[in-house]
Formats: structure tokens, C-alpha cells, sequence
């Protein structure tokens, strides 16, 4: 689990996303403009908050899945895309240079030193304690822990990705289930808490 999260930051570290600085809705009659960067290429370019959308150099957009597929097959990033966009009822043509955007975030950096420290806890714990009652669950709440903050998936969804969305969604939930295993052993004496462990997964 753990190679197969380093090998999953080492792709999001590497992946960046073609952007144009506009975030896209939609609207009765297509993509509207919702929001506009004040720093990014959609502004230079002229795009307003409010301008719908026509098409991306000369193919027709009228949804976000075909937006994306311009921009992500067709495009990618430092490409230089023409705009038709409709703003206050009237067409007109703009040039978008797009700009390369990294996946991972400061708060992606969060994730994973959360990601790691619960690692850390549970082989401390099981470690120094091993042969202590329900340490091996502590450490598994744990883990499932490192898998739920750390993976996530990166647009190309390639087979390693698919392995870190089935693996990242067995671990949310999985986790809450061991949660409530752990602190209900505690309450009740072992063989109550074994006998219904059953129906609480």
C-alpha cells in the first residue's frame, strides 16, 4: 500500500492540468462563465463572469465533458486556443493561451503528512505491542487511515489509477466500521464484541 501511494504522488507530482482560468457552469443554453481568475489567461484574454460559451477552436461546446475533452486531448497545456464566446448578446472571438495548472495542492501536502503520521502510529504501536489484544486493529484502522488521506486518482485514470479509486473507496468505507469495532471491544468483554462484529460490517 504504501509503494502504491508513492508511485500515485510520484504521478500527481508529475500531472498538470491544462487551465484557461475559467470556471465553467452550466446553464440553459451551455457553459456560462461563473467565475474568472483575476490573475489568469481567460481575464487577459477578455473573458468575463457571465459569457457563454460556443465552441473552442471551431468544435462546438456545449457541455463541461466535451470542454474537458478539448482541453485534455485536444490541447493540453501552453497550447493556444481561439474562443467564441457570446457576451451581452453579442459573439466574439478571443485568443486563450492556456496555462499548465499542478495537481497537487498545499492542501494535498496536508493529506499526505496526516497520511503518514497515522502510518507512523500504527507500526509504532504495533511494533512496541504486538502481542497486546487489538493492536493489529488499531493498526489496520490506521492504515485504512493512510489510504483514505493519501490516494487520489489522477485525470489520465490509467490502470494504477483505477487501483488507487477502488483501493482509496474501500478504505472510506472500511474505516468508520473498524472505528466503531475498535471502541466497541472496549466496552464489551471480547467474545461479546467478536460475536457481533458480523452485523456491524
Amino acid at each position: 500500500l504504501v509503494v502504491i501511494g508513492v508511485l500515485n504522488l510520484r504521478d500527481r507530482a508529475a500531472w498538470v492540468d491544462p487551465t484557461d482560468g475559467v470556471s465553467w457552469a452550466h446553464s440553459g443554453t451551455g457553459l456560462r462563465a461563473d467565475r474568472v481568475s483575476a490573475d489568469g489567461p481567460g481575464r487577459r484574454a477578455g473573458i468575463q463572469s457571465g459569457d457563454l460559451l460556443v465552441s473552442i477552436n471551431a468544435q462546438p461546446v456545449s457541455d463541461l465533458r466535451q470542454y474537458s475533452v478539448l482541453l485534455y486531448d485536444n490541447l493540453g497545456p501552453n497550447a493556444s486556443a481561439t474562443y467564441v464566446v457570446i457576451s451581452a448578446g453579442r459573439p466574439r472571438t478571443v485568443t486563450v493561451e492556456l496555462e499548465p495548472k499542478p495537481l497537487l495542492t498545499a492542501k494535498d501536502g496536508l493529506l499526505t503528512v496526516l497520511a503518514f503520521l497515522h502510518l507512523g502510529i500504527g507500526l509504532f504501536a504495533i511494533l512496541r505491542g504486538w502481542r497486546q489484544p487489538r493492536v493489529f486493529h488499531f493498526y489496520l484502522i490506521c492504515l485504512a487511515a493512510f489510504v483514505a488521506y493519501l490516494y487520489s486518482y489522477t485525470p489520465a485514470f490509467d490502470g494504477l489509477d483505477q487501483l488507487v479509486y477502488m483501493l482509496s473507496v474501500a478504505a472510506f468505507i472500511l474505516l468508520p466500521p473498524l472505528f466503531v469495532h475498535f471502541c466497541y471491544g472496549f466496552l464489551y468483554d471480547s467474545d461479546q464484541a467478536r460475536s457481533r462484529a458480523a452485523m456491524l460490517y
